[in-house]
């Protein structure tokens, strides 16, 4: 009998609603991991919140069949747009939610994501009340497979925190990041300090916060 419990869950999809039956062990499952499989997507939510969660599922099949996810830069307005988040853009954010949540938009077609180690350093520290805002933001990760419709294959709904906590895991690394970009500030320099994680390791770091 309990195999038998659920509910119907409905998804705007392109031009129609369609109907989904989420067995009671799936919602259970969902509910306890907070991961989420929706069509091609995995979708992994560690924020929880169940407007900006259901927001983002009824915007991936719009995302797919732009052309958005092509682009190198400057994708963030038309996803934010999208998604009926406002734009802005700032160092710490890409975009505000209808609640005033502040969020940082990242896509890519590879297993890794790259992290500006200067900016993450900088929310580290609080080094200006902008940098110290945005530990309480959210970032929005895309994971896609390049097609024809550009298929998003993964989502990562992470609180900001989490995020600067797995870049930047200690004060002497915030500490010599800032170093250095204040060393090539001097000499009229500019900084390109990248940190590569890969995708399962941002995963793996994040379940264990």
């Amino acid at each position: 009998m309990y195999k038998e419990l659920g509910l119907y869950v409905w998804y705007y999809q392109g031009s129609d609603y369609e109907n989904h039956y989420l067995s009671l062990p799936y919602i259970l499952s969902f509910l306890s991991n907070m991961e989420l499989t929706y069509k091609h997507t995995k979708i992994y939510d560690w924020v929880g919140d169940d407007k900006l969660r259901t927001s983002i599922l009824k915007g991936i099949h719009e995302i797919e069949n732009s052309k958005v996810l092509l682009k190198k830069c400057a994708y963030e307005a038309k996803i934010s747009e999208i998604l009926e988040w406002m734009y802005i853009d700032a160092r710490y954010k890409d975009a505000e939610h209808p609640d005033g949540t502040n969020i940082e938009i990242k896509k890519g077609a590879a297993t890794e994501f790259i992290f500006d180690g200067v900016r993450y350093a900088e929310m580290y520290k609080g080094t200006s009340a902008e940098a110290v805002g945005a530990r309480d933001g959210i970032h929005l990760f895309i994971n896609f497979k390049r097609g024809d419709t550009h298929q998003i294959k993964g989502i990562m709904i992470v609180p900001n925190w989490m995020v600067v906590k797995m870049t930047i895991p200690s004060k002497d690394i915030a500490d010599a990041e800032l170093k250095l970009f204040e060393a090539r500030k001097a000499m009229n320099q500019g900084l390109n300090s990248q940190a590569k994680i890969r995708i399962n390791r941002m995963i793996e770091a994040f379940n264990k916060m």
